[in-house]
């Protein structure tokens, strides 16, 4: 059996999350997909994707954003676009559940929304937000990013970490909280 881990970088500005993006023409526009596919319940990597995507509001990322995610504007310009990079995640998460550490389904409806495109495409796929079950089962990690949940593991053993803020980094660092979560024998929510 297999299961998806991802996760989502998007566009900000400093203070944007502050004021929940409502800033003048702030979107949450997505710049990076990561996301790992895992063996259960041996918790190995099957197969990973990480895509750059070219947002079309705010084209030119801002140096917080550069600064925060180390996605460059290069990283976009040769982006795909959102449609193309959500077929691809799609395609790779199959017919298996897929979670992510927050809200980041919302985002990518949001994305739908932002360009217009056909609000069934998501339609069918197996979202599940993975952060208040982690959190209930480690109250240490309540207000911590998903980048950061592997500080938290005594133990971790799935990857060499490498930088917070980078989508495909992030979901390791989720599937070193649930193979610790796994290893201490509390049932994973979607097995």
């Amino acid at each position: 059996m297999n299961f998806v881990i991802y996760d989502t970088e998007y566009t900000t500005w400093e203070g944007a999350m502050a004021r929940h993006w409502y800033g003048k023409d702030e979107y949450k526009e997505i710049i990076q997909i990561g996301a790992l596919k895992i063996s259960y319940p041996e918790f190995k990597v099957v197969d990973s994707l990480s895509l750059f995507i070219k947002p079309q509001k705010n084209p030119i990322l801002s140096d917080y954003c550069k600064n925060l995610t180390g996605i460059t504007q290069q990283d976009v310009d040769n982006g795909l676009s959102f449609e193309q990079g959500l077929k691809r995640f799609l395609d790779f998460v199959g017919d298996n559940l897929v979670g992510s550490y927050g809200n980041d389904c919302c985002v990518m409806a949001e994305n739908t929304a932002l360009i217009k495109a056909n609000p069934l495409t998501l339609y069918g796929a197996n979202f599940i937000n993975l952060r208040f079950w982690i959190n209930r089962f480690n109250p240490a990690t309540s207000g911590i990013n998903s980048g950061h949940l592997w500080h938290l593991v005594p133990e971790p053993h799935i990857f060499e970490h490498t930088r917070e803020h980078d989508a495909l980094c992030d979901c390791y660092s989720i599937a070193e909280m649930l193979h610790y979560i796994h290893d201490q024998k509390h049932p994973l929510p979607f097995i």
